[in-house]
């Protein structure tokens, strides 16, 4: 089984994610940096959220209108087995 990974911002950046910061303004709450990596067209991945003191965040799918393949789901649901 693997190992659950999670990430610094250096590390998300280093693999290619973007950067979106959401002032309070617009998060009705505090403010945060979150990082999204497209992979293929119109399949993401998408980091928790930074806020001021987190340091590592894990990545998941984001929804998106892409249909996978049983053998993608299958190997995800590996991947995140406990």
């Amino acid at each position: 089984m693997a190992k659950k990974k999670l990430f610094s911002r250096e590390e998300l950046k280093e693999l290619g994610f973007e950067e979106t910061y959401v002032p309070r303004e617009r998060s009705g709450g505090e403010s945060f940096t979150y990082y999204t990596l497209e992979l293929i067209k119109d399949f993401y991945l998408i980091s928790g959220a930074f806020e001021e003191e987190t340091e590592e965040v894990g990545v998941t799918p984001m929804e998106s209108s892409r249909k996978v393949s049983l053998k993608f789901i299958k190997a995800y649901l590996e991947e995140f087995k406990n």
